[in-house]
């Protein structure tokens, strides 16, 4: 496995520990966090993993609470500040 491979696997084992044990993310929610983390609207998500926008919402809406955040804006910085999603 090369560095940069091993590098982005490491991150994703990481935050999949992290997501599972300490904020109790399901996968599909871990999966809308990184596309939120990317800057990507509820429509482009919505579009991608083939599910409604009501379904996003509802998901995003999980993932606030238990993120314990109140904004894209948050999850975003959370995201970054323990860089969950670089390689």
């Amino acid at each position: 496995m090369n560095r940069v491979a091993f590098k982005v696997f490491a991150s994703a084992d990481f935050l999949n520990r992290v997501a599972f044990r300490v904020f109790a993310l399901t996968p599909r929610e871990l999966e809308i966090l990184e596309h939120i983390a990317q800057g990507s609207t509820y429509p482009q998500i919505a579009a991608r993993l083939f599910i409604s926008r009501d379904t996003v919402r509802n998901h995003v809406s999980k993932i606030y609470k238990k993120l314990q955040v109140k904004s894209k804006t948050d999850v975003i910085q959370m995201a970054n500040k323990n860089d969950w999603f670089k390689g």
